[in-house]
């Protein structure tokens, strides 16, 4: 999937989980880039605030 960040803030991360089960977090800025996600594999999200977080999710599809 990929993420276009339209607000978040400096307490928020992604964790993509890897084969060992260990998780490696990652910040993504609102800073009109879109970033990929391989949703498919183990990952969270975690928001150490309370101000909310908004990401536009699009999915690629190769049937299409």
């Amino acid at each position: 999937r990929y993420h276009l960040v339209i607000k978040t803030n400096p307490f928020c991360y992604m964790f993509e989980v890897n084969s060992n089960n260990v998780p490696k977090g990652t910040h993504m800025p609102a800073d009109g880039y879109f970033y990929w996600v391989a949703t498919t594999e183990p990952h969270f999200v975690y928001n150490g605030s309370f101000q909310e977080r908004i990401h536009l999710v699009a999915c690629e599809t190769s049937w299409i």
